[in-house]
């Protein structure tokens, strides 16, 4: 069996009041701190015999955000970000199942919020027992 997950988001925010109202970042008519304009998901689930496998891909388009002075000139926008995981679930036996997840799974380097970076690809394996 075979099952497909979508979901979009358009996210129109401006800021409409602001103490300071020429700010780069939070000044008026910008686009609301941290939050994409655009972003998504995707996920297809593959179920098989004794074995279960996932893909999903997430997407988040560029929106503000900050160094906080950093840089010269200062950063004031993230370009957003695309990652995809993957997770391999296979039974064994009826009390014992081997994993396998794999996060980032195209190594993408990315920084969300701006200076902290992700771990790139991560593998992890397992075995899950049950009594």
């Amino acid at each position: 069996a075979v099952r497909a997950r979508v979901s979009y988001t358009l996210l129109n925010s401006k800021i409409v009041e602001s103490a300071q109202p020429t700010h780069p970042l939070f000044g008026l008519g910008q686009q609301a701190f941290h939050r994409p304009r655009h972003s998504g998901f995707l996920g297809l689930t593959l179920n098989w015999k004794r074995m279960a496998a996932d893909l999903n891909g997430v997407f988040i388009g560029t929106f503000v955000d900050s160094d906080f002075g950093l840089f010269d000139p200062p950063l004031v926008e993230n370009p957003g970000r695309t990652t995809w995981d993957t997770r391999v679930a296979v039974t064994l036996t009826p009390r014992v199942t081997g994993t396998l997840a794999i996060d980032n799974l195209t190594g993408r380097d990315y920084s969300e919020p701006l200076g902290y970076q992700p771990l790139r690809r991560t593998v992890r394996a397992g075995l899950r027992v049950t009594y």
